[in-house]
């Protein structure tokens, strides 16, 4: 991912050693910052809502049989919290 839409996509004042990508004005990570859609933000929201519950991290887990090999499901427990993923 390249980091801004500045020279040399933001990586370097110097010389790069291999070229950028092309794309590199519209899609970087400055862009993705300020955009409630893009991929960052999402990722800033669950890791967001993982610091606010700790019983995604910490929790017991225990996988669920659901009877399909294309579905997972697990319980995760931390003392009386209770999260069906």
């Amino acid at each position: 991912m390249q980091w801004s839409a500045g020279e040399n996509a933001g990586f370097t004042t110097g010389k790069p050693w291999i070229e950028v990508c092309q794309n590199y004005k519209r899609i970087n990570a400055e862009e993705e910052i300020d955009d409630p859609r893009s991929v960052w933000a999402y990722y800033h929201r669950l890791i967001q809502l993982r610091k606010k519950m700790p019983l995604i991290s910490r929790g017991d887990i225990h996988f669920i049989d659901t009877g399909c090999e294309k579905v997972i499901a697990y319980l995760r427990c931390l003392e009386k919290e209770r999260l069906l993923v």
